[in-house]
């Protein structure tokens, strides 16, 4: 067995010489004839593709297929159209992450018979893809997981649907969506590929030790079970300060009790480590599908910081940010436009909260640190808040910020 790192390539064996060029998007072990390709975590856990050498015929086709050696060109950005979208049935927006987009883009292919891919919770609570042909099925799609999800089949389960002349719509982050198209290597008219915009993605192992720490936490309580997550739960505080909020039940002489833990986001230690970049895949430092260079039809994300030019959008209930990208994604959009209320903008609008459509997050300067010591840590949140605690010169600049802000120099 040999570990294989992206960058280069020996014959025609896809070689992984840096871990920060390797996506974990899993399409050279999806596409790889002799199923040589087995996709295991690393010390940090993060899925990288391991080869089974003995059994590799020298195809060449898991480099062929690699969206980081082969990268498109991404679009001139300041010709697409930018929306700010919100669902006009509340209850659905109040249950999805943003403004409730992805439902009803998912509804439509529901309704013709298609079926749509995307992230839900495993019974351990881990994220994986999977299919929904059904609205009780897309309901498990619906809201942000945040880390890694494992692919799985599924490239392969869609190539199939799509060969039958199903209507598909795969959801995933913008390197998700790139190694599909490498993976099915012809378009295909019944493919609507819609990219989620990510910041980066935190490792899975991570996200497994703080879930089972809490809950330690919890059944010294009592025998309580970990029955459901919501990573973006906007009923506590609305979307702009979202709660990540964890249910715990367990019945007591036949009565049923019930565990809430709801704390804002900027309180959950796991989201704070998240999202200073203590924790995330190294790629997601070079990431090979920024600037809507994915090849998706369309891309989706929360449309934050509108309300300081839009007001009127920003009920903090949740705005969407929809960049249609192709023929395609633009019919798509019109086909749920009547179910929207909408207004275009401009891209640099959008930018101020979401920086990550154009450029990499740069990691946290102890990443090194937690990784050396995490496995170790029998108290994870304590020593996520210990390694991501300001600075002095992190405080001035924030000081320095916030008065530039409010004299209108910053937006």
């Amino acid at each position: 067995m040999s570990t294989v790192l992206t960058g280069r390539k020996s014959n025609n064996m896809i070689q992984i010489l840096r871990p920060e060029v390797c996506c974990g998007c899993t399409a050279c072990a999806e596409k790889c004839p002799k199923q040589c390709i087995t996709m295991q975590p690393d010390a940090e856990g993060f899925l990288y593709p391991v080869i089974d050498q003995s059994l590799c015929i020298d195809c060449g086709l898991c480099e062929k297929v690699c969206p980081v050696l082969h990268r498109n060109e991404a679009p001139d950005p300041t010709s697409l159209p930018v929306y700010a979208c919100r669902n006009t049935n509340d209850t659905i927006r109040m249950t999805s992450s943003s403004g409730g987009v992805f439902t009803l883009l998912a509804e439509q292919v529901i309704a013709r018979g298609g079926v749509v891919f995307g992230a839900r919770f495993d019974s351990d609570f881990m994220v994986m893809h999977d299919s929904a042909e059904t609205l009780e099925e897309l309901a498990l799609l619906r809201g942000s997981k945040y880390t890694q999800s494992r692919i799985g089949d599924s490239f392969r389960r869609a190539q199939t649907l799509l060969k039958q002349g199903r209507e598909v719509m795969f959801v995933g982050t913008s390197c998700q969506i790139a190694g599909l198209k490498r993976f099915l290597g012809r378009p295909y008219e019944k493919l609507l590929a819609v990219d989620v915009l990510c910041h980066g993605v935190p490792s899975p192992d991570v996200y497994a030790r703080y879930l089972a720490q809490q809950t330690r936490k919890v059944e010294a309580q009592g025998p309580y079970c970990f029955d459901r997550l919501e990573f973006r739960n906007k009923e506590d505080r609305g979307w702009g300060r979202y709660c990540v909020v964890s249910h715990y039940s367990r019945e007591d002489q036949g009565e049923p009790k019930e565990i809430r833990i709801s704390e804002p986001f900027t309180h959950n230690m796991f989201m704070r480590g998240f999202l200073h970049n203590l924790y995330i895949r190294p790629s997601c430092h070079e990431c090979p599908a920024r600037r809507f260079s994915a090849g998706s039809d369309m891309t989706i994300a929360d449309y934050w910081c509108i309300g300081d030019r839009h007001p009127e959008m920003d009920d903090n209930r949740g705005t969407s940010l929809v960049v249609p990208l192709t023929e395609k994604g633009r019919e798509a959009f019109a086909a749920i436009a009547d179910s929207l209320q909408y207004i275009e903008t401009p891209l640099a609008e959008a930018l101020p909260g979401n920086p990550c459509l154009m450029r990499s997050v740069k990691p946290h300067r102890n990443r090194a640190r937690f990784f050396a010591r995490y496995k170790t840590s029998d108290d994870l949140p304590a020593l996520i808040s210990y390694l991501t605690r300001r600075t002095f010169k992190d405080r001035m600049r924030r000081k320095i910020r916030g008065a530039l802000k409010r004299f209108g120099l910053l937006r």
